[in-house]
């Protein structure tokens, strides 16, 4: 029979893509640990939105889509 293993003295590590996402998938996990530590490995979007036409240029558009994310994650 499986058992789950007891992680509270264990050391976690989370790996995210986005801010947030960490804590939409895996905070019932990290929660209950003392030692977690989590990575965000991107701080923005690959694709394009429907307002990429209001930027000059594609690095225009995806530094302040990036600057959304980072602020969504913030509040």
């Amino acid at each position: 029979m499986y058992k789950n293993r007891d992680i509270k003295k264990e050391r976690v590590l989370v790996l995210s893509p986005h801010p947030d996402d960490a804590e939409i998938a895996a905070y019932g996990l990290y929660s209950s640990t003392k030692n977690t530590f989590i990575a965000t490995i991107t701080a923005g979007d690959a694709g394009k939105s429907k307002y990429e036409n209001f930027y000059n240029s594609d690095s225009e558009h995806y530094l302040q889509k990036g600057k959304l994310r980072i602020w969504n994650s913030i509040t």
